[in-house]
């Protein structure tokens, strides 16, 4: 058994997890995950070493097995031989690389689906630095769901709407409403302002 340690190609949070057979388990991840996954490094351990794993970087908790790529946790990894990815927010943008399409690119698009709702969705996750499963927490959804509305692939029903409201002050309307600017990666912007108003 072996303790791993995987991160998006884009960075992000890195989940510290175990197995028997770590590149089947990557191959399972993968499935779940839209953006693609790399194994940064692992270690000779069992559940007994994951734990004391979790409990060493508990300060940088970001959900799950999942811990934000920050202090401690990214010396240990450089110290077992690795160099992860800079944090970066969980946002798509045209240059993120995730499936192949039809003529090979790699590339990300917004789907048809992206609404103002959508965008003042993601101005708050940047604004709070919300991991993605604290705001799946706070809405008391599932991350696919959540996810499918943040990239415009659907719209969120009726009480899910009326619960993002109450979360993040997001009008129920705007989900219907295509986004007022052309949506971009918060981290293009100096600052939050150019990105949170029209």
């Amino acid at each position: 058994m072996s303790v791993y340690f995987v991160q998006s190609v884009i960075g992000g949070p890195i989940k510290i997890g175990f197995a028997i057979n770590v590149a089947k388990r990557i191959s399972a991840l993968r499935t779940g995950c839209p953006f693609e996954l790399r194994l940064l490094c692992s270690i000779p351990g069992g559940r007994r070493e994951e734990h004391a794993l979790h409990r060493a970087f508990a300060s940088l908790h970001a959900g799950g097995e999942w811990f934000r790529p920050e202090g401690i946790l990214l010396e240990k990894i450089r110290s077992l031989g690795a160099e992860p990815s800079p944090a970066r927010a969980w946002v798509p943008s045209d240059s993120v690389v995730l499936r192949s399409d039809r003529s090979g690119a790699r590339r990300w698009r917004v789907g048809a689906r992206f609404s103002e709702g959508a965008r003042l969705a993601w101005v708050e996750i940047v604004d709070r630095g919300l991991s993605q499963g604290a705001l799946c927490r706070a809405l008391k959804l599932r991350a696919g769901s959540v996810n499918r509305w943040l990239w415009g692939l659907s719209r969120p029903a009726y009480k899910a709407r009326e619960r993002l409201l109450q979360v993040l002050g997001i009008p129920p309307v705007t989900w219907f409403s295509k986004s007022t600017i052309d949506f971009k990666p918060p981290s293009e912007y100096p600052t939050m302002a150019t990105f949170a108003t029209p």
